[in-house]
């Protein structure tokens, strides 16, 4: 509990410090206040300030004048603006700009403003929780946790923005592909851990090789990637591979073991041997392999051998044509109000039944299909599929509403918001019945385009959620900027957290930070009743997970809502 006031740094024009004067400085209980005029004062004040009071000048963009006024000075603390007869939208205006809360002058008093004071620095402090939590979270989840380097996930989003930076300015990329041989040896005769320590050696020693431009990987056990993104050719390439498989090879000293391992390394060039990552990566990897088979240092991709030059091809061939067999098919996992125990809606999820690999899952195919070109086809097959499945079941009475994921490419779109109100309106159904689902990531890949079409679905009256919420990079920034009405607490921090205190930091963390950014909160991956009790107590909105039900067919959707304890109330069904 907090036992020191709180700074709180009043910034006064004309009738602030009278207003504040009236209520009565000795009133405001935990209140420590500093008024100040000029910029020195402000200055003087910057670094005790855990909040700031400021009032307002006229006329629209008063506010975004007075916030960078503030933040010119280095204050991050909260901001609470003090304006004369606002209106209900100009207040909204004022917090969409960045304020802690809005006053009018004459709310001014002992009781209104320590309130608001306490909420705003509450409020900051959760965000700065976050902010923290989500960083070393993201760390985590983004580097290898052996040698430190940034992993699979993370590489491929670096090497697909530095594939688009290079064809803007219209210069190539090259990608190497590096295996390391022998480590099997070196554990069966060793160990784990000394196996681990020459992990690290070699990390170490590909680090200082690389320019501050380049980019290096652990994608696997023994294979490492690396970027050359400026002043990439064969030439270059080439020698680069030829210094790294010479500095790899020389001796290691592990655990008191002189140890030596070979190493073979494929290249491939951005844009001459592909357009898209997966493609690049794909083709980088059948050079290495060749290399390996013709026991060379390095190989240069030429095709030779590439059965693999698309990410899969026959893959990739096997669900251009899966909508038309019939092979994808959508199950529905509801969603229930945590308030009511009862269910509100359900999210749609694609599943693919393929003929000879059996049952695949969408972070499978979904990013062949973004690779392929093929995501726009499914992403419209799956709207319209969950669309006209949600209007058969309201039609018959059953009154749920339906949430779908969208792909960075197909937020990306610009007919998406067209397309889906014709959809819409060809099956009579209101926008409100739709949510749609994107992911941080598929926000900062293009985010002028995704606020446009984000902006464009909320007029429509289309609801936007951020799924896997606390995973991306800028959750709160993008939080603010776009117009969402509910974040998705990801699984990962939802599964343990009844076990692992860190993880129920974080899941309270971010439910607060829902409240106080008054958005609908919904926790994904609820497996057990522990689980539900403790997110119930702590304010969430929603559950998904398999304590309340698994992803349904869309025949059993209807039997579970008539059976389930969590079914719609009596009438409803």
């Amino acid at each position: 509990m907090r036992r020191s006031p709180i700074n709180v740094l009043v910034i006064d024009r004309t009738g602030l410090r009278a207003a504040v004067d009236i209520a009565g400085t000795g009133a405001f209980a935990g209140l420590s206040l500093t008024f100040a005029g000029d910029d020195g004062a402000i200055n003087a004040a910057t670094e005790s300030a855990d909040c700031v009071l400021a009032e307002l000048a006229d006329g629209p963009d008063a506010a975004d004048a007075v916030l960078r006024r503030i933040r010119g000075h280095g204050i991050d603390a909260p901001v609470i603006l003090v304006g004369h007869n606002a209106t209900a939208d100009e207040a909204v205006r004022f917090l969409r700009a960045g304020a802690a809360d809005y006053l009018d002058i004459t709310e001014i008093g002992a009781l209104r403003l320590s309130c608001s004071v306490w909420n705003a620095v509450r409020a900051g402090n959760v965000v700065r929780r976050l902010a923290e939590a989500e960083g070393q979270q993201n760390r985590d989840a983004m580097h290898d946790g052996l040698t430190g380097l940034p992993n699979r996930q993370l590489f491929f989003d670096r090497l697909d923005m530095s594939m688009t930076l290079a064809e803007r300015e219209g210069r190539s990329l090259a990608l190497l592909m590096l295996d390391l041989n022998g480590l099997d040896a070196v554990t069966r005769a060793f160990g784990q851990a000394t196996c681990d320590g020459l992990l690290r050696q070699v990390a170490e020693r590909l680090r200082p090789m690389l320019r501050s431009s380049d980019a290096l990987a652990r994608l696997d056990d023994d294979e490492f990637a690396i970027t050359l993104p400026t002043g990439a050719s064969l030439t270059g390439a080439a020698t680069a591979a030829d210094k790294i498989l010479d500095s790899v090879r020389q001796p290691y000293e592990v655990a008191g073991h002189s140890l030596t391992i070979s190493a073979n390394l494929g290249i491939a060039l951005f844009p001459a041997h592909g357009a898209r990552a997966g493609q690049i990566a794909s083709r980088a990897e059948a050079a290495m392999r060749q290399a390996q088979q013709s026991e060379a240092a390095y190989v240069i991709y030429t095709g030779e051998g590439d059965s693999d030059g698309n990410g899969s091809p026959s893959l990739v061939h096997d669900l251009a044509s899966a909508v038309e067999r019939g092979e994808i098919a959508l199950h529905y996992q509801p969603k229930v109000s945590m308030p009511q125990s009862r269910v509100c809606g359900v999210e749609a999820l694609a599943r693919w039944q393929h003929p000879t690999k059996g049952m695949i899952c969408p972070d499978e195919f979904v990013p062949l299909a973004e690779q392929s070109g093929l995501i726009e086809p499914l992403t419209q097959w799956v709207l319209d599929a969950s669309l006209t499945q949600l209007a058969a079941w309201r039609k018959s009475g059953l009154d749920l509403t339906i949430s779908v994921n969208l792909s960075a490419k197909s937020l990306h779109s610009h007919d998406l918001a067209k397309r889906i109100e014709a959809t819409l309106g060809a099956l009579r159904l209101a926008p409100d019945t739709l949510m749609l689902e994107i992911t941080e990531s598929a926000i900062i890949s293009d985010a002028p385009r995704a606020r446009q079409t984000v902006a464009e679905l909320h007029e429509m009256g289309i609801a936007i959620s951020i799924d896997d919420f606390g995973t991306g990079y800028t959750s709160l920034s993008h939080v603010r900027e776009l117009p969402v009405q509910e974040i998705k607490v990801d699984k990962s921090f939802v599964m343990n957290m009844a076990q692992t205190p860190d993880d129920r930091v974080i899941v309270g963390t971010l439910i607060e930070l829902g409240h106080n950014l008054g958005l609908q909160v919904v926790a994904e991956g609820v497996e057990n009743a522990g689980v539900w009790e403790m997110l119930n107590k702590l304010g969430c909105h929603i559950a998904q997970g398999y304590y309340m039900s698994k992803p349904l067919e869309a025949d059993a959707v209807r039997e579970w809502v008539a059976n389930s304890p969590w079914g719609l109330a009596a009438g409803q069904a």
